[in-house]
């Protein structure tokens, strides 16, 4: 990792000319523009809001988010402190923790019309060109629900983590147990059933992702 010390006179053409690189030449590590612009899209700040708060033209910002320009530490500080970040994780390999990890406390419960049928997503926030959508999922003992929540092409991959659980697909009830896995390409699950005496459990994951 590379140590950079700041000056009054700093600039981010500096940290350029410091990053490695690979053996085609071209940087290994994400840039300055490109971290600015994911900071700020996922936090729904539009680029004239930003401006308007840094006190810089929004085609500066533009331009800053295309590496075309190159900005003072000062602004960069005023960047970082608009986006809630820091001027270390906009210049340096180090990733805000919600852009890898969802904690309990983040999922983000679906409401899915069906009783019995609990549904979470985990919102990784550190792109919006996810390939997939992770989901915590339960369904209650003896419950038949609709599998009705997506309606585009898409896979499905059910890792079962406790209990068990049926999956009507191509006219059969397809089974499996806690540790074990279903996955759906072709023909889609349209419902699931919970044939046993305890809650079942686990992860569905959704490629890619959609509403």
């Amino acid at each position: 990792m590379t140590k950079l010390l700041l000056r009054p006179d700093f600039s981010v053409k500096d940290i350029v000319l410091a990053q490695p690189f690979d053996a085609k030449g071209g940087s290994i590590m994400a840039s300055l523009g490109e971290r600015v612009k994911k900071i700020r899209s996922n936090s729904g700040i539009s680029v004239r809001d930003l401006a308007a708060k840094v006190g810089v033209s929004a085609s500066f910002i533009y331009q800053l988010e295309k590496d075309e320009s190159a900005p003072s530490f000062s602004t960069l500080k005023r960047i970082a402190g608009e986006l809630g970040t820091s001027v270390g994780v906009l210049t340096d390999d180090v990733l805000p923790e919600n852009w890898l990890i969802v904690k309990k406390e983040n999922l983000r419960h679906v409401i899915t019309g069906e009783d019995g049928f609990n549904l979470n997503i985990m919102a990784f926030l550190g792109s919006r060109d996810k390939l997939m959508q992770p989901h915590l999922f339960s369904v209650d003992p003896g419950k038949t629900v609709e599998l009705n929540v997506y309606d585009h092409e898409h896979d499905d991959l059910f890792v079962l983590i406790q209990g068990e659980l049926e999956f009507w697909a191509q006219g059969h009830w397809y089974h499996i147990g806690a540790g074990e896995a279903a996955y759906f390409s072709l023909h889609n699950a349209s419902k699931i059933r919970n044939p046993g005496t305890e809650e079942a459990a686990g992860v569905w994951v959704v490629s890619p992702p959609g509403v």
